[in-house]
């Protein structure tokens, strides 16, 4: 199963019919199952060429995860979970947090398994880093039997950011035809560069940092819709000030 790669096949084979723009992932094991003689890694690198953004939750347990599959990969951007609220712990399974901060901080050392902490990645900016935080700690979900109740995981900031970049691409492509009359769908790097750029690292630190725990922040939407649409009304090429592409750092 971990060697399988008929769904990057089928993801590759089937990128323009059913136009794939964004793969959002959550794995719960590393490169120690994968078979670095199958083709899966040259499938994911194909897909980037192909223009879809690829992202990846972190995982949980306040640890570092740079070097496990798949955010390891230069094409696969790694998610970690920022607070939103200010919460103690209550009776449906929520536990402190801090607004504003990487989860865990409220509860830092994270050494207690029973709370959530984000993971990170490699200290410094590169393919095995955090790329961005969305929120993870406190997510009000559905059950079946129609009451609501907190969650928390990466794998729910995961999906965050994915959504965001849906709303770049489609004020991207709004822009473009408002301009020039024909769509448009941004690239993988411009993508990323659209994120950065609407991402929040400026109001948290004062700046616009990257940080290990933080990378370039959470994005706002509202921001990102904008600067999306005017970068291809106005621009003529990627936004937010460089390549995204990890190789470079």
């Amino acid at each position: 199963m971990y060697q399988n790669t008929k769904i990057w096949e089928w993801l590759h084979h089937n990128v323009e019919t059913y136009d794939i723009d964004v793969i959002s992932m959550s794995w719960n094991y590393g490169y120690k199952y994968i078979d670095f003689n199958s083709n899966i890694l040259p499938l994911i690198d194909s897909l980037y060429q192909k223009g879809v953004f690829m992202i990846s939750a972190i995982r949980n347990g306040g640890k570092y995860e740079g070097s496990d599959f798949p955010t390891d990969r230069p094409y696969v951007y790694a998610v970690g979970s920022i607070d939103h609220e200010n919460r103690g712990k209550g009776s449906d399974s929520t536990y402190y947090s801090k607004k504003g901060y990487f989860t865990g901080s409220a509860t830092s050392p994270c050494n207690d398994e029973r709370i959530f902490c984000s993971s990170y990645g490699s200290d410094t900016f590169g393919e095995k880093a955090l790329d961005f935080v969305m929120l993870g700690n406190g997510v009000p979900i559905l059950l079946q039997n129609g009451s609501w109740v907190y969650d928390m995981g990466t794998s729910f900031s995961t999906p965050y950011l994915a959504a965001a970049a849906l709303i770049a691409i489609y004020a991207f492509n709004k822009g473009s035809f408002h301009r020039y009359g024909t769509y448009k769908d941004p690239s993988a790097s411009e993508i990323y560069d659209l994120l950065k750029s609407a991402a929040s690292s400026e109001d948290i630190f004062g700046g616009a940092h990257w940080r290990t725990r933080y990378g370039w922040g959470y994005v706002d939407l509202l921001e990102l819709y904008n600067e999306a649409y005017s970068e291809a009304y106005y621009g003529g090429g990627s936004s937010g000030g460089g390549s995204s592409k990890r190789y470079f750092y």
